[in-house]
């Protein structure tokens, strides 16, 4: 079907402007989700928008992570609900330490093993629905902190703004309080709008991603901050560059997380050898998460690394108007502007050196 509105918007400093400005004209709901959201200057602009609609009668929710954003205290939340602000957090850190303590006591091992898969598996989705006909999707946290970061995030209309939508609602729903929970229905996706749950899904949207580059003509372009690529995703890059597509992948020269740079390096050498170009993009962090593939792009939430290939849960969305990727491919070639080509020479040097450093910390890249 496709959308029939999209709107691409580059950094946070022009991101959530336009953001609140849509707040300011909701008039049903708005649904707000994020991993990070800090209660500084930009978070505390977004909650009086948000307790400013509720107020005006808009349905507000806030849905937030319990691991990423820790600021948020129970009188806080109940000051919310107060002021119109309907917040629910997804897996708290609170009570986890008691449960996995009780269960010990008890000796039953896979309730203890089940608490530690579900706090490792966070909600690292970011999107906002406002009337439930226009959908935010993109990287952007709400932190202050991050307001020189290169974030990436695309504004769609059209009828699949009503599947991001039933994300968002069994998102809500999972994040209930409740001490039996079973919600197997899981709502579908489409060929645009890629929000896997259980184990199927996520094989499916990681299908999804492959089969697109292997559909490539002439070129694909990846940009990401985590790199650290499962071996079903890694694969299809290397194939792509033996059959003489152009495989370039810009990543930050610095890291937020320095042990996601050091075993993204890891990959380095087997990718260039075979034909692809890596960049290192430098004046800040580079958080967008974006593979443009010829004349089609995928933008969202995911990195790609184990965590959000099959832990956590993320939320991305295919674009293919014209002026999206042209906008998407001038940012491109602007941000190239300010990156360095990785050296095969230097990169080989550098794990002949350092490669027993480099290869213990690829060996925990299931968690990263």
């Amino acid at each position: 079907m496709g959308w029939t509105k999209e709107q691409c918007y580059q950094n946070p400093n022009v991101i959530f402007p336009a953001m609140l400005e849509s707040f300011r004209h909701a008039r049903k709901s708005i649904d707000f989700e994020t991993f990070i959201f800090e209660r500084d200057e930009l978070g505390e602009k977004i909650l009086q928008s948000l307790i400013e609609a509720a107020q005006r009668g808009v349905k507000v929710r806030l849905l937030i992570d319990g691991v990423g954003s820790p600021q948020f205290s129970t009188e806080f939340l109940e000051t919310l609900r107060g002021q119109g602000v309907r917040t629910r957090i997804y897996r708290p850190w609170g009570g986890f330490l008691k449960r996995v303590l009780r269960a010990l006591r008890r000796l039953r091992f896979r309730e203890i093993g089940r608490e530690v898969v579900n706090m490792n598996r966070r909600d690292h989705r970011k999107i906002c629905i406002v009337d439930g006909r226009g959908a935010w999707v993109g990287s952007a946290n709400v932190s202050a902190r991050h307001a020189n970061w290169r974030e990436t995030s695309v504004y769609v209309e059209g009828p699949d703004v009503s599947l991001i939508a039933k994300s968002y609602e069994w998102v809500w729903n999972r994040s209930k309080p409740r001490r039996h929970f079973s919600f197997r229905v899981f709502p579908e996706d489409s060929e645009r709008v890629n929000s896997g749950y259980g184990w199927s899904a996520k094989r499916k949207d990681n299908r999804f991603r492959r089969e697109l580059i292997e559909r490539a003509s002439s070129r694909v372009r990846l940009v990401n901050p985590y790199f650290i690529p499962p071996l079903n995703f890694l694969l299809p890059l290397l194939r792509a560059c033996r059959d003489g597509i152009r495989v370039e992948i810009m990543l930050p020269k610095t890291s937020d997380y320095r042990i996601i740079e050091w075993i993204s390096r890891t990959y380095f050498e087997i990718l260039l050898r075979d034909g692809a170009v890596l960049y290192e993009y430098g004046p800040g962090m580079l958080h967008s998460k974006i593979l443009i593939v010829d004349e089609a792009a995928i933008v969202g939430s995911s990195n790609y690394n184990f965590r959000s290939f099959y832990h956590d849960l993320e939320l991305d969305i295919l674009v293919d108007h014209p002026e999206t990727i042209q906008l998407l491919s001038h940012q491109w070639d602007e941000d190239l502007k300010r990156s360095v080509a990785v050296d095969l020479e230097k990169v080989t040097r550098k794990v002949w050196f350092e490669g027993p450093r480099l290869w213990l910390f690829a060996m925990i890249r299931r968690i990263m």
